[in-house]
């Protein structure tokens, strides 16, 4: 069993899933203040708290012994990524994403080879420890992506009305 306390495995998987207190809470069926209890170990989580996060990919099993569970096999490429996702701080982890939401907003390199029609959202909490630099490329991609969404939408109701 893991040295780390439940509260903090929680909060772990919290910023694993790039969601705020709040939000978290919410997909738990709690507010805020619960999960302040939670990650601060001033109460523990109830098995339908975690059953209802288990459901969006909460590692439950991490949370409780602090032990990893064995999900189905993962390709050793897909592994070696996550794993070298895990090791990586705030800012490296909003850099991946973002990488990530750049090749899926292209659509050249899906396999499909169209654009996807929603982007993962970046957590809040680590997009505040950008630098200024990549804060900035952070904000045209996502510029970029409303752009695109923004065509898709006029494109979209343009084609309606030719019928």
């Amino acid at each position: 069993m893991s040295d780390i306390s439940i509260g903090n495995r929680l909060k772990e998987e919290r910023m694993r899933i790039g969601l705020s207190q709040a939000e978290f809470a919410a997909l738990g069926g709690l507010g805020k203040q619960a999960q302040l209890n939670y990650e601060s170990d001033a109460r523990s989580p109830d098995a339908n708290y975690l059953a209802a996060l288990s459901k969006v990919g909460v590692d439950v099993l991490y949370v409780i012994t602090g032990e990893r569970a064995q999900g189905p096999g993962v390709p050793d490429d897909e592994a070696e990524l996550l794993e070298g996702f895990r090791q990586l701080n705030d800012v490296g982890r909003t850099a991946v994403q973002a990488s990530v939401n750049g090749f899926l907003l292209a659509g050249t390199m899906t396999i499909s080879g169209a654009p996807a029609k929603r982007l993962p959202r970046l957590a809040e909490n680590r997009a505040a420890k950008l630098d200024a630099a990549a804060l900035e490329v952070l904000r045209d991609a996502q510029g970029d992506a409303e752009r695109v969404k923004r065509e898709r939408a006029s494109k979209k109701s343009a084609g309606k009305g030719q019928d």
